[in-house]
């Protein structure tokens, strides 16, 4: 019998978060921002939840508290306004 295997997405996306995930190879955690094909910010993580911090405070510097896409993580993940 045959196994289908996970489509691309599934592979990426191990935690949560969009633009977080687990790099096997290297065992950590990459957090980053892709703007169209283009990689804004990218940083390398030893512990999950600070890649997760740096991902999520990030797109609220980069797009606004208001416009980030995933504002409904904030008050778990304790992001606040930089500004404000």
């Amino acid at each position: 019998m045959n196994k289908l295997k996970n489509n691309k997405l599934d592979e990426d996306i191990t935690s949560e978060v969009i633009g977080v995930s687990w790099d096997k190879t290297n065992k950590h955690w990459i957090s980053k921002i892709k703007i169209g094909k283009d990689i804004k910010f990218s940083k390398n993580f030893k512990n999950k939840i600070d890649a997760i911090r740096f991902r999520l405070q990030t797109e609220c510097d980069y797009y606004g508290y208001d416009n980030a896409p995933q504002k409904h993580f904030f008050e778990r993940y304790n992001i606040t306004r930089q500004n404000d």
